[in-house]
C-alpha cells in the first residue's frame, strides 16, 4: 500500500505495540508463563496506553511527511534483546 499510495501523497506507516496493561491481557490476569516470557523485556513486562502517544503524534504530524512504508515498534526494547 505504501508504494501504491505514495504517488498520491499518502504515507502508510504502522505502530507495532508490545503487550499492554488491560483486562484481557493474560499477563495482567496473572498468567505466570506469560509473565516469565514478557518479564525479559528491558523496560518491564507491560506497557501503558500512554506509551503510544509520542509516536502517534509524530506520525500524525508534518515531522513524518517523508516516512513511508515503515513499522515503528513501541515495545520497551523487546526487539532489541
Amino acid at each position: 500500500m505504501a508504494c501504491e499510495l505514495a504517488s498520491k501523497g499518502i504515507n502508510v506507516n504502522a505502530i507495532a505495540p508490545a503487550i499492554w496493561h488491560g483486562k484481557h491481557t493474560p499477563i495482567a490476569r496473572g498468567c505466570q508463563s506469560q509473565r516469565r516470557h514478557f518479564g525479559t523485556n528491558p523496560r518491564g513486562p507491560l506497557g501503558e496506553p500512554g506509551d503510544l502517544q509520542g509516536v502517534t503524534v509524530f506520525l500524525a504530524s508534518a515531522a513524518s511527511d517523508y516516512l513511508n512504508g515503515f513499522t515503528i515498534a513501541v515495545d520497551g526494547g523487546w526487539l532489541a534483546r
